[in-house]
């Protein structure tokens, strides 16, 4: 029960952290672009 947490968590934490990543990319892309 313990690890299904614990898988839970980090594959929300690692979901995030893409989202947030390709969030970033893309402000650097439109910044460059201007």
């Amino acid at each position: 029960m313990v690890a299904k947490v614990k898988r839970l968590i980090r594959s929300k934490t690692a979901r995030a952290m893409l989202t947030w990543a390709h969030y970033r990319f893309k402000l650097t892309l439109r910044h460059q672009g201007e």
